[in-house]
């Protein structure tokens, strides 16, 4: 099994030395690979020395891995809303002679539109157009690698799973060969924020596999893990 998580901090300040939330839910499995979205320079105390292969990007976007890293990609969306540039990072691992690709996305948040929210543009453009047009520079990234080779996306979407956008985005990805992990039997917590009952944060995958939503939070937002089985397993 290869073995994700995947957090979106939300910009959360440690705190409480080792036994922080952050460190005990690092230190609560053998994950192939630590994805962190919104995060800070500082969280990078908090990883555990055998994640020394690692990747940065926008949104705060982090990729800590076990596995020695053969090639990175950083990528800001060009299509943005005022505030912290959205994006990803990526990288690519040889997992017992299986390429896989992980890439770990911070997208922007139309959860909360409001109505005077200022533009870079020439035009007003809603947050979920931006959404819909960012999805489809994801989907332009993935498509052209290689058929052959195994794709994970993780990350904070922003996209509620219960909304027509999730649709779109089922749509848009399931077109490049990836599909939603989470398995809703084997999570006990179905929202990855506190008190809500919505699920922002996903785990795609080009194999068989199930996600679910894990203990401690982080400054009330859980962690997704995902158990993936690659096809030559």
């Amino acid at each position: 099994m290869f073995n994700v998580l995947s957090l979106n901090a939300g910009r959360t300040e440690p705190s409480g030395g080792s036994e922080t939330s952050l460190a005990v839910l690092l230190r609560s499995d053998n994950y192939d690979i630590i994805c962190i979205q919104e995060g800070l320079t500082k969280y990078i105390d908090y990883i555990p020395e055998e994640y020394r292969h690692s990747a940065y990007g926008p949104g705060g976007t982090m990729i800590f891995s076990r596995h020695p890293v053969i090639n990175r990609i950083h990528y800001t969306f060009k299509n943005q809303t005022r505030g912290r540039k959205k994006g990803l990072c990526g990288i690519t691992v040889n997992f017992k002679g299986s390429f896989v690709h992980v890439f770990n996305i911070s997208m922007c948040n139309s959860m909360k539109p409001r109505r005077k929210f200022p533009f870079r543009f020439r035009r007003k453009v809603l947050p979920l157009e931006i959404q819909t047009l960012q999805l489809i520079e994801l989907k332009n990234t993935v498509q052209c690698l290689s058929e052959s080779d195994h794709i994970i996306l993780t990350g904070n979407f922003n996209i509620d799973s219960s909304s027509k956008l999730f649709g779109l985005m089922y749509n848009k990805l399931t077109s490049v060969g990836v599909l939603d992990t989470f398995d809703s039997h084997k999570s006990l917590l179905q929202s990855t924020v506190s008190n809500k009952c919505t699920r922002v944060d996903y785990i795609w995958f080009t194999g068989m596999g199930y996600s679910k939503i894990v203990k401690p939070s982080v400054g009330g937002r859980y962690a997704v893990v995902g158990n993936l089985r690659l096809p030559e397993e």
